[in-house]
C-alpha cells in the first residue's frame, strides 16, 4: 500500500536510535506505530487515496513524536558527568597503552616499568577513582558513606600520582644540575689546558733565549 510505504519511508529517513537505550526506543516504534495505523485506518474509512506525498499534518506527528523522545532521553547532568568520566578513563588508558609501547621500542630488553610508564598507570588509577565517585554521586538514592569512601579514594589515588611525578621532577632536576655541573668542568679544563700551553710556550722562549748567547759565543770561537 502506497500510504504504508510513505510513512514507512519517512520514520526511516528520521529514525536513527541509540541501541543502548532500549526501552525509549520501544516507546518511540509504538507512538510511530499508533500515528501510522490512525492515519491509514483515516484513509480506509474515508475511501480516500493516499497522496502524492506524505500529508504535512501526519509529518508534523511523527516529528512531534521524534522531538518528545529526543527530549525524553537526553542524559542528565549527573549522566552527562558520568559520560566525561568514562571519556577521560578511555584517554589516560590510551596514553598508558602508548607509554608502554614506547618503552618496548626504546628499551627491548629492559624488564622493570619506567617512571613514565609508572605516572601513566597511575593516572589511570586516578581517573577510575574518579569515574567511581561520578557513579555514586549521580545515584538517586546517594550514599553518603559510599561518596565519602569514593573520596578517599581518588585523594589517595592522587597522591600516589603526585608522589611519581615529584619523583620525576626531581630526577629532572638532577640530570640538569649535572649538566650544567658537566659544562662547567669542561670549560674550566680548556681554558686549564690553554693555560698550561702558554706556560709551555713561555717556558720554550725563555730557554731559547737563554741558549742564544752560547750559541753566539760558540760562533765567535769558531771564526778564530
Amino acid at each position: 500500500m502506497k500510504a504504508a510505504k510513505q510513512v514507512d519511508e519517512y520514520i526511516k529517513k528520521k529514525l536513527q536510535l541509540d541501541r543502548r537505550k532500549h526501552t525509549q526506543n520501544v516507546g518511540l516504534l509504538t507512538k510511530l506505530g499508533v500515528i501510522k495505523t490512525e492515519y491509514l485506518h483515516g484513509l480506509s474509512v474515508s475511501k480516500k487515496k493516499s497522496e502524492a506525498e506524505l500529508p504535512s499534518e501526519i509529518k508534523a506527528k511523527l516529528d512531534a513524536a521524534f522531538e518528545q523522545f529526543k527530549k525524553d532521553t537526553l542524559p542528565t547532568e549527573p549522566g552527562k558527568k558520568v559520560a566525561e568520566a568514562e571519556k577521560k578513563v578511555e584517554e589516560a588508558k590510551k596514553k598508558a597503552e602508548d607509554q608502554k609501547e614506547k618503552d618496548l621500542r626504546n628499551y627491548p630488553t629492559n624488564t622493570y616499568k619506567t617512571l613514565e610508564l609508572d605516572i601513566a598507570e597511575s593516572d589511570v588509577e586516578v581517573k577510575k577513582a574518579e569515574l567511581e565517585l561520578v557513579k555514586e554521586e549521580a545515584k538517586e538514592s546517594r550514599d553518603e558513606k559510599k561518596i565519602n569512601q569514593a573520596k578517599a579514594k581518588v585523594e589517595n589515588k592522587k597522591a600516589e600520582a603526585t608522589r611519581l611525578k615529584n619523583i620525576k621532577t626531581d630526577r629532572e632536576k638532577a640530570e640538569e644540575a649535572k649538566r650544567r655541573a658537566d659544562a662547567k668542568l669542561q670549560e674550566a679544563n680548556v681554558a686549564t689546558s690553554e693555560q698550561d700551553k702558554s706556560k709551555r710556550r713561555a717556558k720554550r722562549e725563555v730557554l731559547g733565549e737563554l741558549a742564544t748567547p752560547d750559541k753566539k759565543e760558540n760562533d765567535a770561537k769558531s771564526s778564530d
